[in-house]
């Protein structure tokens, strides 16, 4: 039921512009904070109109506390995360199904932990993305166009290292 939208993609002429920008700063021996920007811009040169499907500029701040040793176990970090989407304004009204969804943001949780054990080495973690399961839209994914992005998700990882 409903609108399946069609995507027919050529090759064109195109001009990318882009800015990518971190910066890292250590504020004690165990806080450490993370800013990145990204700015990215295309043209159709062929068509001289927007590119469309460019990802949207975006903010990630994150600050980790770690612990290099806890009794047996080392490198305890926990991390929080702060991720703002700004919406895509550099397109026009005609080029795609619906408007490009507006800025969001969400915030991420991470812990991880490891230790020796003779000869293995285990990496251990657990994360929540989407920690106040925010409803939103990524401009570049293309279920935007009939649902929202996944809410609130847990993930818990581990690897052996020998």
């Amino acid at each position: 039921r409903g609108a399946f939208p069609i995507f027919q993609y050529e090759q064109t002429q195109a001009r990318i512009y882009g800015l990518d920008s971190s910066l890292n700063y250590t504020m004690t021996k165990n806080w450490n904070i993370n800013f990145k920007y990204s700015y990215i811009l295309g043209r159709d040169q062929s068509q001289d109109v927007p590119l469309i499907g460019m990802p949207s500029n975006n903010l990630r701040i994150g600050t980790t506390y770690q612990i290099p040793e806890l009794g047996k176990w080392e490198n305890l970090e926990f991390t929080l995360l702060s991720n703002t989407v700004f919406k895509q304004s550099n397109l026009l009204a005609t080029q795609d199904f619906s408007p490009p969804p507006p800025t969001y943001h969400i915030m991420s949780l991470r812990t991880s932990v490891q230790r020796s054990l003779r000869r293995l080495r285990i990496n251990m973690y657990i994360k929540v993305d989407n920690l106040w399961n925010i409803s939103y839209r990524d401009y570049l994914n293309r279920h935007r166009y009939f649902a929202d992005a996944m809410g609130r998700n847990f993930i818990m990882g581990m690897s052996l290292v020998l």
